[in-house]
């Protein structure tokens, strides 16, 4: 596993944000070994469709301020139904995040001080620019598909499939079905208790029933917590060596106790203390001083 992180940062030629882009390297790799050199990936059909559960919140909450009581407690009817859940029971999930003000806190391990400045005007910025569209969901979208993470999966997707000589194609991207969806109104998009809902109704004339309404979905994600438990011992040692922790853009204690409380199963924050591990063993193999 140590091994296999390693190469994937030397490939990407950054610290990778989560585990998915060490399993994403691996398919591709398998792919070559089975001979399998184009290959289809489905990068961009969630960003472009609405296929995250926040869509859905945005959705649920553009009904609310609206006024749209009814709308809004059908469509949290729907997802219910299609979950084998409660009305009740969606209310917090759902509503909780935004009712908080989607607060982005920052790390208490990285130092107050680090990214301000033009970074964080650049920011601010990034997270006012959703476009002219009257519906907050499509608002939502412009904002993923202009500044979320596109780039960075489109990123790893071209250089982990290129690691091994295969192209990989994302039709999810093509500009003529972008610039469709982006026309569309949101109900085509999220509604009925779906995500991706004009991608789903088109499919069901296709697929077969088990495919298109298989409950228990899960995007493209990995045993985070497991794997990075195996590893800890490595990642310990890697954190903590050449004064890597010491520098300006940490808190040095926090972040120390965040790999050591980890390590003792007493934090969850799996992907946190991932990206602490990703970001030392970058810096360590392209000499980068974190001043």
């Amino acid at each position: 596993m140590r091994e296999h992180a390693l190469r994937v940062v030397r490939t990407l030629e950054e610290p990778p944000l989560a585990l998915p882009a060490l399993a994403q390297y691996r398919i591709f790799q398998l792919c070559r070994q089975h001979d399998t050199t184009v290959v289809l990936d489905g990068q961009g059909a969630d960003e472009v469709l609405a296929g995250y559960p926040y869509h859905q919140r945005t959705l649920l909450w553009d009904r609310l301020r609206r006024g749209r009581l009814a709308a809004f407690l059908r469509e949290l009817r729907a997802i219910g139904r299609r979950e084998g859940r409660s009305t009740v029971s969606l209310l917090g999930p759902f509503l909780v995040p935004l009712l908080a003000g989607r607060v982005r806190a920052r790390p208490a391990w990285i130092a107050p001080a680090y990214g301000a400045g033009a970074d964080e005007r650049e920011a601010a910025v990034a997270r006012a620019d959703r476009g002219r569209d009257g519906s907050l969901l499509n608002r939502q979208l412009h904002y993923d598909v202009k500044w979320g993470n596109v780039k960075i999966v489109l990123g790893y997707t071209d250089k982990n499939a290129m690691a091994h000589s295969v192209e990989a194609r994302v039709p999810y991207f093509d500009r003529r079905l972008v610039e469709f969806a982006f026309s569309l109104p949101d109900h085509y998009k999220v509604g009925g208790g779906e995500r991706k809902r004009i991608l789903r109704d088109a499919a069901r004339r296709i697929i077969p029933a088990e495919i298109t309404e298989r409950p228990g979905r899960v995007g493209f994600g990995v045993a985070e917590r497991d794997l990075l438990q195996g590893l800890w011992p490595a990642m310990r040692e890697t954190v903590r060596q050449d004064g890597f922790l010491g520098g300006p853009c940490f808190e040095h204690e926090r972040a120390d106790r965040l790999v050591e409380d980890f390590g003792a199963g007493r934090d969850p924050d799996s992907r946190a203390v991932w990206r602490l591990y990703a970001l030392a063993l970058w810096a360590r193999e392209f000499a980068v001083g974190l001043g």
